[in-house]
């Protein structure tokens, strides 16, 4: 699955059109689904009645309708799969119980996950200091337009959960200083959102934490302080040895304490895509569009105006309402939620230890992403559907194993 993700990169990443190497990584993506569909078949039993998988399978059941819907408004069967094709890693899920059975070390395995997420952190955070005018590059190089920033919300909660699982405080704050870093990753790409979404993750991991009445302002202090420190550490190294132009990121920023944030393009393009989606749905609001609908939004950027013709909207439960109509809308954000409603109670049902951390993290990270789709999708971007699938997959094993090692205390208790 990590080995598609990479591939995701390479394959997908360079535009937004329809290039001869997508082709190829379609190609290898059908095999391997093909090549799994007999370990999915065989494990079903375990996961076809988890609550996730139920909504989940909802969801592909009304994407499934909405080829209908697009067809009856004239929209092609290619651009339905293209509009598709990042909600297919949320099949992963389904991955969950066969990829991660019952010798597995999850624990290793996040581990192992962590690395993958930082490696891809370090490309896309140079991409979108190039894209910010921080420095200089050959074009060819960063030039990308289709890898988001989101991938560091990942990295941070994944982080927290080993630094909050650790016993001795060496270990703790090495997590620390991971989590920081993916924060100082965040600052350093200049996506607002991206912090904002972050502090909400903070949050809700707070709220888990006063549920239990764990909270001292003590470690509050220390589990935000490194990732708030390192911020403006990383900023000051930056302008003292004159590696970036910092300045139109301290710009960036103080620009949304101001009213002059009204005034910004992409403000007020993203404010048009969503009143066009709007529109979109006010015409068709049970189905909706169908997926493959594109936006009539003309863009502005840097004063030249751009007809992009892309699936995509920045706010994605307009994108919800445009292409899936009210039906969509309510199916996926079931979804979401369910997937937080598990994330909770799998945190409160479980002693203190990795998975019980892991479930806090991914209760936090949903809050984090869900946040952030107002103002950047994250839940049809290829590269957080793709970690978002294993992830949640990881969940769904975690339950299983849970229930398996629950039931034979429940046979004995109910013999007595």
């Amino acid at each position: 699955m990590l080995l598609l993700v990479m591939l995701q990169v390479i394959f997908l990443g360079g535009s937004l059109e329809l290039d001869a190497e997508k082709f190829v990584y379609g190609g290898f993506f059908g095999l391997l689904m093909l090549a799994w569909l007999p370990g999915f078949f065989r494990t079903r039993h375990m996961w076809i009645s988890h609550p996730i998988v139920k909504w989940l399978l909802a969801v592909f059941g009304v994407i499934l309708i909405s080829r209908f819907a697009g067809a009856a408004h004239g929209i092609p069967t290619m651009d339905w799969f293209r509009d598709l094709s990042p909600m297919l890693n949320y099949a992963w899920i389904l991955l969950g119980v066969y990829a991660f059975g019952p010798g597995s070390d999850m624990r290793k395995y996040g581990k192992f996950l962590l690395a993958c997420i930082a490696l891809v952190t370090i490309p896309i955070t140079l991409q979108w200091m190039y894209f910010r005018a921080l420095f200089d590059a050959p074009g060819t190089i960063l030039d990308n337009a289709t890898l988001g920033p989101g991938v560091t919300l990942f990295g941070v909660f994944l982080a927290a959960a080993f630094a909050l699982e650790a016993k001795d405080k060496q270990t703790k704050r090495k997590f620390l200083v991971v989590a920081g870093g993916f924060v100082a990753a965040a600052f350093a790409t200049g996506t607002r959102t991206v912090l904002a979404s972050i502090g909400a993750g903070c949050f809700a991991y707070f709220l888990l934490f006063r549920r239990e009445g764990r909270v001292s302002f003590r470690r509050v202090i220390s589990v935000v302080a490194i990732p708030l420190a390192l911020v403006p550490l990383v900023l000051f190294a930056l302008s003292a040895t004159k590696l970036i132009d910092t300045d139109p990121l301290t710009g960036r920023y103080a620009e949304a304490l101001t009213s002059e944030m009204l005034e910004d393009d992409t403000v007020q393009d993203r404010v048009m895509e969503t009143l066009d989606a709007w529109n979109a749905f006010r015409q068709s609001p049970l189905l909706g569009q169908g997926l493959g609908y594109r936006t009539e939004t003309v863009y502005h950027i840097g004063g030249v105006e751009l007809e992009p013709g892309a699936f995509f909207v920045h706010d994605f439960y307009a994108y919800l309402l445009a292409k899936l109509g009210i039906t969509g809308f309510v199916v996926f954000v079931g979804f979401l939620l369910s997937i937080i409603y598990q994330a909770i109670k799998g945190y409160f049902r479980r002693p203190d230890g990795f998975e019980k951390y892991y479930f806090g993290s991914m209760a936090a990270l949903m809050a984090a992403l869900m946040l952030m789709s107002l103002a950047g999708s994250q839940f049809n971007d290829r590269l957080s559907t793709a970690f978002l699938g294993i992830m949640v997959g990881m969940m769904v094993a975690m339950d299983h194993r849970a229930s398996e090692a629950a039931s034979p205390a429940l046979v004995l208790a109910q013999v007595s």
